[in-house]
């Protein structure tokens, strides 16, 4: 069955009603206007196991009241989430940013390759996790990083052996007329360094995306740090929040801050928007395939984003 609310969504919506009251259920029910009264009396009782709310004490009609812990949570019904996303938001960097080992398999095998050298399925380092690194399922997408260098080898290879890369010793200032122009080693060498680069990030950002799906935790602005190039943006002359308290549609973008028109324009504000905006938009991926991720959270136009990797 789906979920009629996102994690800690309902949670922060039961709580925020005893912050200056102690209500019954049905008082409650009716302020955060539940659909089902069994389902709600459900989550009540949850929480009430978990240690947010307690019963009054000589109460009839029963009323709920805060815990100290209910009182925090109130103030930020995320708090959960926030907190295990920094710790996910910490493995995944401890993983990106280890990339020498990776980088040296990748040179040295295709410069192997390119001597003749046998090729085998596995034939570079199979990239393994850090000491500090114990999450099950991020080990498992280390794991992958194998084909992904396999990947890479190849077309570097390719680039090679392709006829624009056989290129003379010497200068090369004319043509013959019909054929196209060689490169230099100059110009072979960039492009190589290119497309490892662009090979090295298309990754990067597969590992990244991967991490928070796998956790179904909400986008912060780590992930935009780490992804590079974009990031969440207000539309000026948008009202951003509505009367029902929830981001309002279309206020907000996805861009790059250098290079987006809206911003140059002066449309869209040059700073990316802030923690606790972040957090009310709920960005999240809802889908992953080999050329981006698509994300679903409030402000966005149709509440939906693309990314390309």
């Amino acid at each position: 069955m789906k979920k009629l609310y996102r994690d800690c969504t309902l949670k922060g919506q039961v709580l925020s009603t005893l912050v200056q009251n102690e209500l019954t259920v049905k008082e409650m029910q009716n302020i955060v206007q539940h659909p089902n009264f069994n389902s709600f009396k459900a989550e009540i009782s949850q929480l009430k196991r978990r240690g947010y709310i307690t019963v009054s004490e000589n109460t009839r009609p029963k009323t709920y009241k805060l815990t100290k812990k209910g009182h925090e949570h109130a103030a930020n019904p995320f708090i959960t989430i926030i907190r295990r996303q920094e710790s996910i938001a910490a493995k995944v960097s401890a993983i990106l940013n280890d990339d020498d080992a990776f980088q040296k398999a990748v040179q040295e095998e295709a410069s192997r390759m390119s001597s003749g050298g046998h090729v085998s399925g596995h034939g570079g380092v199979i990239s393994t996790p850090t000491a500090s690194i114990d999450d099950s399922k991020v080990q498992k997408l280390l794991q992958a990083k194998d084909d992904e260098i396999e990947k890479l080898k190849r077309y570097v290879l390719h680039l090679r052996q392709s006829p624009q890369s056989q290129a003379p010793t010497g200068p090369m200032s004319t043509r013959t007329q019909g054929q196209p122009m060689q490169q230099t080693p100059e110009q072979q060498h960039k492009q190589q360094h290119k497309a490892k680069s662009e090979a090295r990030r298309i990754k990067k950002r597969k590992h990244l995306a991967h991490a928070y799906y796998s956790k179904g935790v909400f986008l912060d602005n780590r992930f935009f740090s780490l992804w590079g190039e974009v990031a969440p943006h207000k539309i000026k002359f948008k009202r951003y929040i509505s009367s029902d308290g929830t981001v309002a549609p279309d206020s907000i973008e996805i861009m790059s801050s250098k290079s987006n028109l809206e911003i140059k324009r002066g449309h869209a504000h040059r700073k990316p928007i802030g923690d606790a905006l972040m957090r009310r938009c709920m960005f999240h991926i809802v889908k992953i395939d080999d050329r981006g991720i698509d994300i679903k959270g409030h402000g966005l136009p149709g509440n939906k984003a693309r990314l390309r990797f």
